[in-house]
This record gives structure tokens, C-alpha cells and sequence, in this order.
């Protein structure tokens, strides 16, 4: 009996080995973290990666250690690769986060806790050394491979320029935002838009393929094109900064290799064929603007706080109007300066017009020198009396920073020749645009009553109770078929089941974030609010969301029907949330909610533009 059993326990115990062996792989996650270089400049870019190794990875949660005191967060993206060494299968994700060094001096960056499938792993703590400007002989670019290029500051840099630091309150700054480089580049894309608190912003028009010229910094000859353009106007006096903005590149460098101890392999790799193509991360200089107050002496009650020059003028569509007829009175202000935030003016009309509240419109031309603006206010007035009436004029002071001394200036009175008598018929022309209200109505209708007649001895097919209950077993069958196809779809396809539980995964993680929304959890909230965006258009796409790069996914989104605002808007609430979660904050929940609010929008929008 016993050789019988030999085999049955020899094939129980080699079972009992694989399940083991497999749960032990299972378990084998190993994380480790580093940096595409040890020493970095003030103000210049430096990204962590973070690696997680294992055999069957589910989900991957790393989180970061505070290092708000010395870097900023700028972004994040993730890659996977999959391994198969001797008959077994690893997987990798690294995940690589992206910093502008702040501080200078040495630094610890913390261990990065990585939750995955419910294990919690820490990494070791990394070094790094921040120093003043670039250091010598720095090579930034990191590819894939972990192979450093020789892409260094001084060959591809983006540079910040204003046309002036030391302006008056609501007095323009040009700031212009320049790409240098020596290498060709590829592609590029703006990853974090500079910050301009205490200022109000216009942007420029830069075309997609931006114009390049040649310059001579420092001896050495450039490419240079200009990828962003501001008018900022500050609204208080004091020193104002705008904040850096980021650039990734994909520059294209030339490779020598030599056939010593080259892997045959390496016939399948783009570096052979005397090119590749490798990332690089700059960022511009935060930019000091010193703003001046408007000086006190000699200041009107009615200045509008414009800092330029103004020019105003007044006039009506008619010179002579009827007694209880509209007419409209136009006053157009324009100039150089901020014109947008000009205020309403306020105007004594007469006591025997009605006035109705104004239509204002305005523009601005950028491109003029200086920068100038117009803006219109309409009001629709009515006349209740008969004579001559006289609008008065209007008077507007401003600032003039060439002069620096106040200026005032005023419009013409306009006359109004108002005709008929005090009782004639109140009408109105088309001008009022649906602001005049009906003053009285003389007639009402008389009401009648239903007197209940009801139909006898109808045929049951007239009655709409028939109908229901004739047609509900079809409508019943109809439905089961329905379902039943439906099911099958699910089980079948995986692209279709993720769409169709997309919203509902999505108003969970939403349920969850929103019992979050407290000071001391918001570094939670908006990692729930992050998994939600992500997993949202993960499902839509059926694209696993560790692997996504909006890059990549910007032109599928594009393709299947979503407007490039709403993609922009989608990509900026998630690098909100990671600029939250990997930096200091100190969000209220009121903001808090007023986030998840924009978050719930864009992906409603996202569900209604996505087709397929």
C-alpha cells in the first residue's frame, strides 16, 4: 500500500510547494526610490522615482514625505514594464515625481510609503544638494534605461523677461516666456503655468508652431522662440513675484556606440541607428515686480483707478423721442490700461426719466503700444414728461504714470428734445431689449369651468388602461431580452463592463472623499479625488490608470469627441490634487468642496462629449 501512496503524497507535497512558492512571490514586493542626480541648482528641476517590484502588483499607493521646505511639487507620471526570468513573471512600476528645488543647502528626502495590496513598504531615505544656480558640468536628461545624456543647462533652458520690474498700481507688465536651445528638440509642453498672485491676467495669442530666431547668448548662438506671453496689471502696491513656470522637452541627441561588448541584442534599439530621443525638465526663474502705490496728494474722489490714459465720450441714438419711449444713451470709455476693471460711473439723470440697469461691454487690444482697451455702457432711458432735457456730463479721473500726476477728463452734455404730452399711450421701441415691464392690464379673461361631461358605452380599445395592460407582457419580454444581452456583454467584454461601471466606481470614491473634507484629512481627500479622476477615465478609455500619461491619452480624448478645454480642465484637476497631496496646503472645507464640485463637472462632461 505504501508505494501506491508514494506518487499520490509526492504530487500533494510538490502542490503544496508551487502554492507556497507562489504566495511567496506574491509577497516579494520590493520598492526602492531615487534621483536623476544628487546635486541640482536653486530653482532647477529634480525628479524621484520610486520603483515597485513584485510578481502580481494590484494597487499602488505611494506617499510621499513632506519636503514643502525645500522643493515644490511640479507633477508626476508612472511607467510599466513586465519580466520573464526563468520561468517566472515580475512586474515593475515606477513612478517618477518631479520637484523645483527652493532651499539651498543639503537635504533629506524622507522614506516614500507604498501601500500595495493592503501591505504598507517604506523606501530609504535619498540625499540631495541644492546649490546656487546650475551645478558645473550637470547633465539633467534621465531616460528610461536609467542611462544619464548629455543634455546640460547650458545647451536647452527656458528664461522669463519682463518689459519693465517697477511699475504703478494697474500699470501694465509684458512678461515674456523664452525657450532657448542649442540641440533639437522635438516636442515640448508648458507642465506647470507660472503663478501670478496680485496680478490680472491677459494672455497673448502664441501660435501652435510659435516663430523661432537666432540669438547670441554668451558667446553662443541660440534658438530661440517665445512659448508664452503675459499682460499682468497688479492690484495693490507691494513686491509681487511670478512664479516659475515648467517646460518637458524631448530633445533628439546624436549616439556613438562601439561594437565592443555590444548585446547582439541591440540590433532592436532606435540608439543604433544615430539618434534618441531623451526627456529634459527646465524651469524659469520666479520674476520680483515692484509695485508702486498711487501717490495720495492730489488724488480726486472720482478717480477709477486706471493707470494709463483715458478718452470718454457720450451721445444717444436719437436726439428726439416721444413721451414714454425709449431711447438709449451710450457713454464709451477708451484708452491705454486695464479698462476692464473700470467701474460704473454714476450719472444724475434726470428725475422724469426711468433708467433701466446698464449693458456693458469691453475688449482689449494686447498688441497695441501700449496696451489699450475700450469699454461701453448702454443705458435704455424712458421719458415720462415732454421738453428739453439735458443729460449731464461725465467726468472720469485717471493716472498717468508718464506724468505721475492725476488727469481728468469729461464728456459733452447731450440734449434730448422729448415729445408728446405726460398721458399719451406707453410704448416702448425694440432698444429695450425686454427690460420695459407692462405698467397695467385692463382686461382679464374670464374663467370657465370644466362641466365633467363624461363618454358612455366607449369601445375598451379608446381607453389608454387597455393599451398598458395589453402591451406590459411585451414590454416586460422586451426588457428581459434586454438584460440578458447586456449581461452576456458584461461578462464578455472587459472594455464595456469598465464603461459601464465607470460612474459608479466614480460616485463612490467621490462618496468616500467628501467624508474627507476635513483639515487634518485633506491630504486623503484629494488622493481620493486624484483615484477617482484617474479611475474615471481609466474605465472610459480602458487604459490601466498606473501606465497613463496624459500625453498619450490627451490625443484619444481628442479623437473620440471631448473639446480641448474640458481635457485641460480634466488633466489640471488632477495635477490640483497631486500638487495637494505632494506639497503643503492648507485648504478649508469650503474649498474643499468647492474643488470636488469642479471635479464632479468635468467628469460629467467627460461622459457626455466621450463617444464609443
Amino acid at each position: 500500500m505504501r508505494p501506491r501512496r508514494a506518487p499520490l503524497v509526492s504530487a500533494a507535497l510538490l502542490i503544496l510547494a508551487a502554492l507556497g512558492g507562489l504566495r511567496v512571490e506574491a509577497q516579494d514586493v520590493r520598492v526602492s526610490a531615487s534621483l536623476d542626480r544628487p546635486v541640482v541648482g536653486l530653482n532647477q528641476t529634480f525628479t524621484l522615482s520610486v520603483e515597485v517590484r513584485g510578481a502580481a502588483l494590484g494597487d499602488i499607493r505611494p506617499e510621499l514625505p513632506s519636503v514643502g521646505e525645500f522643493a515644490a511639487f511640479l507633477g508626476q507620471s508612472s511607467s510599466q514594464r513586465f519580466e520573464w526570468v526563468n520561468g517566472r513573471s515580475s512586474q515593475a512600476t515606477t513612478y517618477d515625481f518631479t520637484f523645483r528645488a527652493t532651499k539651498m543647502g543639503q537635504h533629506e528626502i524622507g522614506p516614500v510609503r507604498v501601500t500595495v495590496g493592503g501591505n504598507t513598504y517604506s523606501t530609504k531615505p535619498v540625499n540631495i544638494s541644492i546649490r546656487q544656480g546650475p551645478p558645473a558640468g550637470s547633465r539633467p536628461g534621465l531616460d528610461r534605461s536609467g542611462q544619464r545624456d548629455l543634455v546640460s543647462d547650458s545647451e536647452l533652458f527656458v528664461r522669463v523677461q519682463a518689459d519693465r520690474t517697477r511699475v504703478y498700481q494697474n500699470e501694465p507688465v509684458v512678461v515674456e516666456f523664452k525657450i532657448y536651445t542649442a540641440v533639437p528638440v522635438n516636442t515640448y509642453a508648458i507642465t506647470t503655468p507660472p503663478s501670478t498672485p496680485g496680478f490680472w491676467s491677459e494672455e497673448f495669442d502664441i501660435p501652435d508652431q510659435p516663430q523661432t530666431r537666432s540669438q547670441i547668448v554668451n558667446g553662443r548662438s541660440y534658438t530661440m522662440a517665445t512659448i508664452r506671453k503675459l499682460a499682468l496689471f497688479p492690484t495693490s502696491a507691494g513686491s509681487k513675484t511670478v512664479g516659475p513656470m515648467t517646460v518637458d522637452a524631448e530633445v533628439r541627441l546624436r549616439t556613438r556606440r562601439t561594437g565592443r561588448g555590444r548585446d547582439p541584442f541591440d540590433i532592436l534599439d532606435s540608439r543604433l541607428f544615430g539618434s534618441r530621443t531623451v526627456p529634459k525638465s527646465m524651469a524659469t526663474d520666479p520674476l520680483e515686480i515692484e509695485v508702486l502705490p498711487f501717490p495720495q496728494q492730489g488724488r480726486p474722489d472720482n478717480f477709477s483707478g486706471v493707470a494709463g490714459r483715458l478718452r470718454i465720450q457720450a451721445r444717444t441714438d436719437r436726439s428726439e423721442v416721444p413721451v414714454n419711449q425709449a431711447v438709449t444713451y451710450r457713454l464709451t470709455v477708451s484708452g491705454s490700461g486695464n479698462l476692464r476693471t473700470l467701474p460704473q460711473p454714476e450719472i444724475d439723470f434726470p428725475d422724469d426719466f426711468q433708467v433701466y440697469a446698464p449693458k456693458v461691454s469691453e475688449s482689449m487690444d494686447l498688441e497695441a503700444d501700449p496696451i489699450s482697451g475700450r469699454k461701453v455702457f448702454e443705458w435704455v432711458l424712458v421719458p415720462r414728461e415732454p421738453g428739453t432735457k439735458t443729460l449731464p456730463a461725465v467726468q472720469m479721473a485717471y493716472f498717468d504714470p508718464v506724468k505721475e500726476q492725476y488727469q481728468t477728463v469729461s464728456s459733452d452734455p447731450v440734449e434730448v428734445e422729448v415729445t408728446g404730452s405726460a398721458d399719451g399711450p406707453v410704448l416702448t421701441s425694440g432698444r429695450s431689449r425686454g427690460q420695459i415691464r407692462q405698467l397695467r392690464q385692463d382686461i382679464r379673461f374670464i374663467k370657465t369651468q370644466d362641466p365633467g361631461f363624461r363618454v358612455r358605452n366607449a369601445s375598451p380599445w379608446q381607453s389608454g388602461l387597455f393599451w398598458i395592460v395589453a402591451l406590459a407582457p411585451l414590454a416586460a419580454l422586451a426588457g428581459a431580452f434586454g438584460y440578458r444581452r447586456h449581461s452576456d456583454r458584461l461578462s464578455a467584454d472587459v472594455a464595456y463592463a469598465r464603461k459601464r461601471r465607470a460612474g459608479r466606481r466614480a460616485r463612490k470614491r467621490l462618496s468616500r472623499a467628501r467624508s474627507l473634507q476635513k483639515e487634518e484629512t485633506q491630504k486623503e481627500f484629494y488622493a481620493e479625488v486624484a483615484r477617482a479622476l484617474s479611475g474615471f477615465l481609466g474605465d472610459k478609455l480602458n487604459i490601466a490608470e498606473a501606465g497613463m500619461l496624459s500625453e498619450q491619452v490627451k490625443p484619444q480624448l481628442v479623437d473620440k469627441g471631448a473639446s480641448r478645454d474640458l481635457v485641460e480642465e480634466y488633466f489640471d484637476c488632477i495635477r490640483t490634487c497631486d500638487l495637494k497631496r505632494f506639497s503643503p496646503s492648507d485648504a478649508t472645507p469650503a474649498e474643499m468642496e468647492q474643488f470636488i464640485g469642479r471635479a464632479e463637472k468635468a467628469m460629467t462632461r467627460l461622459d457626455r462629449e466621450v463617444k464609443g
